[in-house]
């Protein structure tokens, strides 16, 4: 898991959109994917264990970085890409 120790799935984000943060999560495994969604998402547990599909846990992951971004942007005066 050294991989995720310089990784940061919110700075992909703001920096590049989702299509790039997708494009980067799936270079990691499933259990990598769910040490993401607890580190850096606001879902619950059992939101994320139960995934076996890395894909549609890329997509969850995604989702959740994309609202809390954007939950975010409420509070500055700058647009997020997509």
């Amino acid at each position: 898991m050294d991989s995720l120790k310089n990784f940061n799935p919110i700075e992909i984000y703001y920096d590049r959109g989702s299509g790039a943060l997708k494009r980067e999560l799936v270079r990691f495994d499933i259990e990598q994917l769910k040490a993401i969604a607890k580190g850096f998402t606001v879902l619950k547990r059992s939101e994320y264990i139960k995934y076996t599909d890395k894909i549609e846990l890329v997509e969850k992951i995604a989702a959740s970085i994309k609202s809390k971004a954007n939950a975010g942007a409420a509070f500055g005066d700058y647009k997020l890409p997509d």
